[in-house]
């Protein structure tokens, strides 16, 4: 398979990608000169990026003004940091959800516990209430 590192196919690609898109830039449409004689330079640019299994094959390939290839991975780049930072929230709203879940719970089984302790009661720390004492004669 042809690289772009070979002179000869990346001119060929050049040629290619130029005439495929009518001398626009894929991304932003605009007219695409060349270096010599114009400000928006024809670049060669990765659809699939070559780090995430992409090829030099044309249908992988396209042409972008210098402005969009450039910029193209600031905004991957971005767009990562967005997904990264939506999942490490999402993990937080979980852990906390889940902390308060457990501390809910804890005090569900603590208040279990006093409410159990107060109905079986000790008979110490029990006061005899009005009708109880009458009925034992005590009032």
């Amino acid at each position: 398979m042809p690289t772009l590192r070979n002179p000869q196919y990346r001119a060929f690609a050049r040629r290619k990608l130029y005439r495929r898109q009518d001398g626009k830039c894929f991304y932003c449409h605009r007219d695409l000169t060349t270096k010599k004689t114009g400000e928006l330079a024809l670049t060669i640019e990765h659809r699939k990026a070559k780090m995430k299994g992409g090829t030099d094959d044309l249908k992988n390939l396209v042409a972008a003004c210098w402005h969009c290839n450039h910029h193209r991975g600031e905004q991957m780049n971005a767009t990562k940091q967005r997904k990264e930072a939506k999942a490490l929230s999402r993990q937080r709203r979980m852990l906390a959800r889940d902390c308060r879940s457990k501390a809910d719970s804890q005090a569900d089984g603590k208040a279990h516990e006093q409410l159990a302790s107060k109905v079986e009661g000790n008979g110490a720390n029990r006061t005899p209430s009005v009708h109880t004492a009458r009925s034992e004669g005590l009032g």
